[in-house]
């Protein structure tokens, strides 16, 4: 079921999960752009989706996801899930209060900035793989950065690591080319001695 709403002049389609529906699949069908309004009984959610949003509307009582302003989190709001790759912008501010980024979070995004908050512990991974994105930082809080983080960006100039991360995965920043990076002066072999796992570059 689909309907359409006018923003700012411009029409975009609302599509209606139905009701009782527990798992939207890959193959929802569908096209970029659409505003998807989740009911109460979604308890998945398949990364086919991602690319295809441009917001989500999610029931309040629903036990499994949530949204701010379109972005799609879980229940409690300390995991983002996913950053619709139809939304416009180019800068997202993450909401105070999350601890994660999920995998695959912002892939097909077009922003080209995000503010991360005091609190994250974690990017998961491919969380920016591949997106537009060039400038972001990394809190003092953050613990782990997972598989292909940032891998295939525009990423430029430099990036100080903080002094509590634990574990940086496998090729977290392959492809960066422009990027240089500096982990704290506490490090044994220019490594952190918080770090216990190092991935391939």
């Amino acid at each position: 079921f689909s309907s359409f709403v006018t923003i700012s002049n411009i029409s975009l389609e609302i599509a209606k999960v139905r009701a009782g529906t527990r798992i939207i699949a890959e193959d929802v069908g569908g096209c970029d752009g659409i505003i998807y309004e989740i009911p109460d009984s979604v308890e998945c959610i398949s990364e086919g989706l991602y690319s295809l949003a441009s917001a989500y509307l999610v029931d309040d009582n629903n036990n499994y996801f949530s949204d701010i302003d379109g972005v799609l989190f879980n229940k409690d709001k300390t995991v983002l899930i996913n950053y619709p790759g139809g939304r416009e912008g180019d800068t997202y501010v993450v909401p105070a209060g999350v601890k994660e980024i999920g995998e695959d979070a912002f892939i097909y995004s077009e922003i080209t900035k995000v503010v991360l908050p005091e609190g994250l512990e974690k990017i998961g991974d491919a969380a920016f793989n591949p997106s537009n994105l060039k400038e972001f930082n990394l809190p003092s809080s953050l613990k782990e950065i997972g598989d292909y983080a940032f891998d295939f960006n525009n990423i430029t100039g430099h990036l100080e690591i903080p002094e509590g991360v634990e574990e940086i995965e496998d090729y977290a920043f392959y492809k960066c080319a422009e990027l240089s990076i500096t982990l704290p002066e506490t490090m044994s072999i220019t490594l952190p001695e918080s770090l216990s796992k190092l991935g391939d570059y």
